[in-house]
């Protein structure tokens, strides 16, 4: 935290000595200007154009370098809540919500408030949390299409209400991003033993296609 804290001091520090250095070359050249011939202006506008470029890029990361630390900081204490195993609910969630303001596109942020929602759901059954849970894994996804923690909570979040096709399908259909996990595989013949087994002796068909199905996953499991 220490480290973190001290590169953004690190970094408003360049950012202010930057405009220094700028402002002293631009009125250094303002005085000089005197004696110049007033059509070296025209070769001077260069400067005054990648020097306004510089002073928004600097602005706009130290502006983002701020909101960043306050995220980290509402997630840090977020964190120590939990780690001090107190049950606050709504106090650990306005932390989380605060750092997932300050920094919409962390997955971390969003992985934690994921979490909590699954345990307020499980808590008590009250689908409003796992209905929030699930946009927010949602919007998430469409920006980090290959984070597999992601796409395991939502996988979770479909057995969580008893939708075993539906999870097995949306495995199914993530699996080629990550050919080489073993642990997909085993979630995908887990789940096609268990929907074969429940549709035994109830509907044939259903059933023969979920042991199909196994015998393809498992054949590629072992090779």
């Amino acid at each position: 935290m220490l480290d973190f804290d001290l590169s953004f001091l690190y970094l408003a520090a360049v950012v202010f000595l930057c405009f220094g250095g700028m402002y002293a070359y631009s009125a250094r050249s303002g005085d000089n200007n005197k004696a110049i011939n007033t059509t070296n202006k025209d070769i001077r506008w260069p400067f005054y154009i990648s020097t306004s470029l510089l002073l928004i890029v600097s602005i706009s990361s130290f502006i983002y370098g701020i909101k960043s630390l306050n995220g980290n900081t509402y997630f840090s204490k977020a964190l120590n809540e939990i780690n001090q195993q107190r049950t606050d609910f709504n106090l650990i969630s306005k932390y989380v919500d605060n750092a997932i303001e300050s920094n919409p596109n962390h997955p971390e942020y969003a992985l934690l408030k994921i979490n909590l929602l699954k345990e307020a759901f499980i808590q008590t059954k009250d689908e409003k949390f796992h209905a929030s849970g699930m946009n927010l894994i949602d919007s998430m996804i469409d920006q980090e299409p290959f984070n597999k923690q992601l796409i395991e909570q939502k996988f979770n979040y479909y057995l969580l209400m008893d939708k075993k096709d539906e999870a097995l399908q949306y495995l199914i259909s993530e699996q080629h991003k990550f050919k080489w996990d073993i642990s997909m595989y085993e979630n995908i013949v887990a789940l096609n033993f268990d929907l074969g087994n429940e549709f035994r002796n109830r509907d044939k068909l259903s059933e023969n296609i979920f042991w199909q199905n196994n015998k393809k996953y498992l054949k590629t499991y072992w090779q």
